[in-house]
């Protein structure tokens, strides 16, 4: 396109400057004539005067012609030659969108994936939809059964999207279109969480609907429950803050998210009361190192620090007080306590959430010795020697929390160990070695002789252990008689 514009363009030059010749020519006969006129002419030379004229305005027509035609060329090359280009761009793409391989043009403006590109995930996408109607209809019918089959199928939909979004990436040289891709992943992984959760709550739900259920069974579903809950929080955090131009939810979204999550977080802390019958267990409870969210801000924060304790403290610290807005928690009297997850989520949280997540972060860090502290309805983290309060938004760097600010640290791991045994060392949930027949449950000895059994010699009876005189044995009323 470019050759035949230069062409063009100097073949104009030429003809112009033989048009402006052949007006000056015209012009000079025009008036040499006009001087001899009258003079005494021979008949042979007034024909060549009229044959001169006749050729300079001759020659102008040809140049005025020659003029108009190479405009013509002119117009016909810088239009339809760019749509040729154009045409030409996406020649070899596929009918179907360009799923199999993309050609783009010499532009330097990245448009991101075509038009189709996601057609082969588009049949998924129009399944999951689906199983999010359903899903919200069994959870308020409380068919557990129907949510738990339809997790599980609808986990497979989820899984086959992930994967053909996988491979699209080796489709395109867009970097546009690598993130439209990426998000579109964590996005599917965020809801195949979401389905993993519901799974769970279903079968907790379902099992804590029987008269006789087993506290430690529940806990378990539970506890898995809640770790794919706190997932799904990863992947939308990750989306929100790594491709903001394709994150989805809208704040009105993330307020219903974060409720319903909230409801959920009261349910756990009131279970972390009844079932250790212990009011700060659910503190050392819910900080917890492995959370994904505080893996991934955790890590990204510490890289480049060295290990060097000192730096990484006063970093972490930072980064949860400039970025974890102090909100006050109306229900402080049972003080509901947020998982990380959900205090990195919604951005906000009170002293006892500042605390859980900066115990957490500290922990997962490799930092020693890091202790939850609480006094005067205030908590706050202990490591290292110094004093941290996240929610003090005046204290300079490497500066403790407030003087007044009095309480009893615990190291948080051994808490955790203690946590539910009895006070003969019995762990929670086991039989004790020493006092046969006992159960530790809640932290108390609790007769249970079905399940632990009795010594060498005694009967268990309504789940207590008891003994006969010598000679005799004990019936069914529970008598002890002669055999």
């Amino acid at each position: 396109m470019f050759i035949s514009l230069f062409i063009s363009t100097g073949w104009l030059l030429v003809w112009f400057c033989i048009w402006l010749f052949s007006i000056y020519d015209a012009h000079t006969t025009a008036v040499r004539i006009n001087k001899e006129y009258g003079a005494e002419k021979t008949q042979t030379d007034t024909k060549q005067d009229l044959k001169s004229l006749r050729r300079a305005f001759t020659n102008i027509l040809l140049a005025f012609l020659a003029l108009v035609l190479l405009l013509i060329i002119l117009v016909y090359i810088t239009t339809d030659g760019d749509e040729s280009v154009n045409d030409d761009e996406y020649s070899d793409s596929n009918d179907d969108g360009g799923t199999n391989s993309i050609y783009w043009s010499e532009s330097t403006v990245d448009e991101g994936c075509p038009d189709g590109f996601f057609k082969d995930v588009k049949k998924y996408d129009e399944k999951l939809e689906e199983c999010g109607i359903k899903s919200e209809l069994y959870v308020t019918s409380e068919e557990w059964d129907k949510l738990k089959s339809l997790s599980l199928e609808c986990k497979e939909y989820g899984l086959n999207a992930i994967a053909t979004l996988e491979k699209l990436k080796g489709n395109t040289t867009s970097d546009k279109c690598l993130e439209e891709i990426n998000a579109f992943i964590l996005l599917e992984k965020a809801d195949n969480s979401e389905r993993e959760y519901w799974y769970y709550s279903a079968k907790a739900r379902e099992y804590m609907n029987k008269q006789d259920y087993d506290i430690y069974t529940f806990l378990t579903y539970f506890e898995s429950e809640k770790l794919y809950n706190d997932e799904h929080f990863y992947y939308l955090y990750i989306l929100k803050r790594e491709y903001p131009q394709n994150y989805y939810l809208s704040l009105d979204d993330e307020k219903i998210y974060i409720e319903i999550t909230k409801q959920r977080n009261q349910f756990y802390n009131q279970l972390y009361d009844d079932y250790y019958n212990d009011y700060d267990a659910k503190y050392f409870l819910q900080v917890n190192a492995n959370d994904p969210t505080v893996i991934y801000q955790t890590d990204k924060l510490t890289d480049g620090l060295g290990g060097d304790d000192n730096k990484i403290r006063w970093e972490i610290f930072n980064f949860v007080r400039n970025n974890i807005e102090y909100k006050y928690d109306p229900n402080w009297k049972t003080d509901w306590v947020q998982s990380p997850s959900l205090t990195f989520f919604s951005g906000k949280g009170d002293c006892d959430d500042h605390a859980v997540l900066l115990a957490s972060m500290f922990m997962r860090a490799g930092i020693d010795d890091v202790k939850l502290c609480s006094g005067d309805s205030h908590a706050w983290v202990s490591a290292g020697g110094y004093g941290y309060d996240a929610t003090c938004k005046s204290c300079k760097t490497n500066s403790m929390p407030p003087n007044d600010l009095k309480g009893e640290c615990h190291e948080i791991n051994a808490y955790r160990e203690k946590i539910g045994k009895c006070n003969d060392g019995t762990e929670f949930g086991d039989c004790s070695s020493l006092n046969v027949g006992y159960y530790c449950d809640y932290g108390e000895l609790i007769s249970w002789c079905e399940e632990c059994g009795c010594r060498s010699g005694y009967y268990c009876f309504e789940d207590k252990c008891v003994t006969c005189p010598s000679g005799t044995v004990l019936y069914e009323d529970g008598r002890c008689r002669r055999p």
